[in-house]
Formats: C-alpha cells, sequence, structure tokens
C-alpha cells in the first residue's frame, strides 16, 4: 500500500516534534548569573533539569500550585505521546480508538505545557539582570503543537467497497 501524501505530512510533523523534544533537552532553556555578583558569567541551564522540579512536585504535591501539576503532568506524558507516533502512523491511520486516545493526550499535553508556560511567559514573566531566556523554552512550546497538527494529518484508512469509491 502506498503512503498517503497526509500521512508524510503527518510524518513531517511527528518527527519534527520529536526533534524539537530532543532540542528541548539539550538546548539552553534559561541563562542565569549569580545575584550577588553582577559580573558573574552566564551559566546555562539544560531543559532536562526541568524534571528535577517534576519530580519534586511529585514527593511534595502539598507545596506545589496547579500550574505545576499541569506542568508535570504534561511532561510526564510528553515522552509517551511524542516517542511513539512516528513510527506508528500506520497503525493510528487503520485504529480510530487508538488515534483518538493518542489525539486526546496530546491535545492534553498541549495545553499543559503550550498553554500555560505560554500564559506564564506573556503575563507573569518579567525579564531580570540575572536571568535570560533561551532556546529551549521556543522548543518546549512548539514540540506539543508540532506532534498535535502531525496527528490531525493523519486520515483515517477505509477498506472493502467504499475504498474503491474513494479512489475513483
Amino acid at each position: 500500500m502506498k503512503a498517503r501524501k497526509s500521512d508524510l505530512v503527518a510524518l513531517g510533523f511527528l518527527a519534527a516534534a520529536l526533534l524539537t523534544f530532543v532540542i528541548f533537552h539539550l538546548a539552553p532553556a534559561v541563562y542565569e548569573r549569580s545575584f550577588t555578583d553582577g559580573d558573574a558569567p552566564w551559566v546555562a541551564v539544560r531543559g532536562y533539569t526541568i524534571w528535577q522540579n517534576v519530580v519534586e512536585v511529585l514527593r511534595s504535591p502539598g507545596d506545589a500550585g496547579w500550574d505545576d501539576f499541569m506542568i508535570s503532568a504534561a511532561l510526564l506524558m510528553g515522552p509517551c505521546v511524542v516517542l511513539a507516533p512516528p513510527f506508528m502512523v500506520r497503525v493510528f491511520s487503520r485504529s480510530r480508538i487508538l488515534w483518538w486516545t493518542v489525539v486526546i493526550s496530546s491535545s492534553l499535553m498541549m495545553c499543559g505545557l503550550s498553554g500555560i508556560v505560554g500564559w506564564f511567559l506573556l503575563h507573569d514573566y518579567e525579564p531580570s539582570e540575572h536571568q535570560r531566556l533561551g532556546p529551549g523554552i521556543v522548543s518546549m512550546l512548539i514540540f506539543p503543537v508540532f506532534n498535535f497538527i502531525g496527528l490531525l494529518c493523519v486520515r483515517r484508512r477505509v477498506e472493502g467497497p467504499a475504498a474503491a469509491n474513494e479512489a475513483g
């Protein structure tokens, strides 16, 4: 069976989501320097350090707010929803139940990461002389969007007589 153009587009978006997910972990998310010494060099804080915050939220849930829970849940869903789909496009095109499950999980992840982190950056973030945002934040905002768009591009395969009507 030949690959459909929509499946190739979906594969492209899902591969881009996987690539930006990896970039998020390796690229500097924030640049910080000491509060006491304004001439101190900038230190890059990589994206993978965010997993320490997730563990802190899971260990002491009483100290965390609702936004910390949403971001932690979205980050925990991230590897499951981003790593597998590029390799499962054909499976998703045949199983609507599996496709819906992954699309719903992906939309929750997109709302949790892109929505809440984006809202925080737009409304509550105040740049300081001791902290700057890096490219890892941008990739954290866009990998859930690429994943969601890629999953929406997967088209259903129709088997039997309906396939002949669709082809003709």
